[in-house]
C-alpha cells in the first residue's frame, strides 16, 4: 500500500492519502487514527474526517487501486474533491456559488499533490485483486 502525508498551505489541514487494498486501509486507519470501526466494504474510495486525541483533525483519503485506468482517475478526482469540501467545510466555508472558486481552487491543489506523488512513485497500485478476508 502506498501512504502520503502533507500538509496543506491554505487551511493547514492534515492530509493521508492511502492506495491499496481495503483490508491494508482499514489496519492502517485503525492502528494510525486509534479507531475500532472504519468500515470499507463494498466501497472504491473514501474521504473521513478524524477527530484526534487533543483536538487536532486529520484526513483520509484512500482509493482501492491506481493503474492509471480513466475509472481509477475518476475516482481519485471523486475522493479528492470530498476531500477538498471536508477541509472547507470544517473550517467554516459554506458550499455555496459564492465559495466556489476557494473550493476550486483547493481542489485543483489537493489534485496537484496527488497526481504529482503518484506519477513520482511510477508504479501500478494493485488493488483491484485483493484477496478478501
Amino acid at each position: 500500500m502506498l501512504v502520503r502525508t502533507f500538509r496543506e498551505p491554505i487551511y493547514r489541514a492534515r492530509v493521508t492519502v492511502l492506495v491499496g487494498c481495503a483490508k491494508e486501509a482499514v489496519e492502517w486507519v485503525r492502528r494510525e487514527m486509534r479507531v475500532s470501526e472504519w468500515d470499507l466494504e463494498g466501497a472504491q474510495g473514501a474521504c473521513s474526517r478524524f477527530q484526534l486525541v487533543g483536538g487536532k483533525v486529520r484526513f483520509v483519503v484512500w482509493v482501492e487501486g491506481f493503474d492509471g485506468r480513466v475509472a481509477d482517475q475518476c475516482n481519485v478526482a471523486h475522493e479528492v474533491f470530498h476531500l477538498a469540501h471536508s477541509v472547507t467545510r470544517g473550517v467554516g466555508v459554506p458550499a455555496c456559488w459564492q465559495t466556489e472558486e476557494a473550493l476550486a481552487y483547493l481542489f485543483s491543489y489537493l489534485m496537484g499533490v496527488v497526481w504529482r506523488w503518484l506519477d513520482r512513485e511510477r508504479k501500478v497500485v494493485e488493488g483491484h485483486g485483493c484477496a478478501s478476508g
